[in-house]
């Protein structure tokens, strides 16, 4: 009985091994089917690499195209700016150039008066009253500071390369490096004859007589009420028979010698200032061709 019993018994035990083994190794193969499964997902090849660098590269790419042409527009813009500013500019030099060409003609004119009064004074027959008066009224020219900040500012940053018109720049250039240059060359050549004609005068003149003017404020040429008073009270307290300093005829030759090279660098300088004039014109015309702002302010 027991015999049976325990056979029984080791006949389930074996068979209980038998199907927990099957049972376990089902289990381990599932388990070993599963983690096959995601190590077979996981595996990536040489494209799937490929493709993600292909992807970043673009994105890269892409990004770099877009701050470039943002970066471009952005300069486009400020060059733009710079040279309606240059416009600006050259509308303001034509300005300055015409009011000193009006004033300086008639200085000219002046000074051809003044010189054949001195050259009466070689010879002993000079109004010395009228002499000064000339002195008063034409012994000062009119010069131009031209405006360069929008070349200056062209040059500085560089952006001057950005006009893409040839002719465009080639005239900008023409006008500031040779025009401009050439006319403010003169005025210094000017302002030397003048210096030089000052210093006769200082001999010459007696310049008490002028007290009054010191009164006068600069005011770069442009007359008005206080000014004109104050001439014409200097003028008209000179005596009938004011004298000059020097009556010799060597020195007041000198004088007529300064006198004329100053009237002759007086009417180069002006010639130079219509030159520069004329291309400040055509250039102002050709800019705002070229960025259509006669259009923009008719607008």
């Amino acid at each position: 009985m027991e015999e049976d019993i325990n056979d029984k018994s080791l006949e389930n035990i074996s068979l209980g091994d038998k199907d927990g083994t099957k049972e376990n190794s089902g289990q381990q193969t599932e388990n070993m089917e599963i983690h096959h499964h995601a190590h077979h997902e996981g595996k990536r090849n040489w494209k799937s690499y490929a493709w993600e660098f292909l992807m970043l590269f673009l994105a890269v790419f892409c990004g770099f195209l877009a701050e470039y042409q943002l970066e471009h527009r952005i300069e486009k813009e400020r060059v733009k700016k710079y040279m309606h500013d240059m416009v600006v500019n050259l509308k303001q030099d034509t300005l300055r150039v015409n009011d000193a060409l009006n004033a300086n003609v008639e200085i000219g004119k002046g000074l051809d008066s003044l010189r054949a009064e001195i050259a009466l004074a070689i010879r002993g027959k000079a109004n010395n009253k009228r002499i000064y008066r000339l002195w008063m009224v034409y012994s000062s020219v009119n010069g131009v500071l031209h405006n360069k900040s929008a070349l200056k500012q062209l040059e500085n940053s560089g952006q001057l390369r950005l006009v893409n018109n040839d002719e465009l720049v080639n005239d900008i250039h023409q006008y500031y490096d040779r025009k401009i240059i050439a006319a403010e060359v003169q005025w210094e050549s000017l302002s030397f004859a003048g210096q030089k004609t000052n210093d006769i005068w200082n001999e010459v003149l007696d310049m008490s007589y002028f007290d009054k003017m010191l009164k006068i404020e600069t005011d770069f040429g442009e007359s008005n009420a206080e000014t004109e008073a104050i001439f014409k009270e200097t003028y008209d307290s000179l005596p009938e028979n004011v004298l000059l300093l020097h009556t010799d005829p060597k020195k007041i030759q000198i004088l007529y010698n300064l006198i004329a090279n100053q009237e002759n660098q007086l009417k180069g300088y002006n010639a130079f200032l219509r030159w520069a004039n004329d291309d400040a014109k055509k250039l102002i015309k050709r800019i705002q061709e070229e960025y259509h702002f006669q259009s923009m302010e008719q607008h």
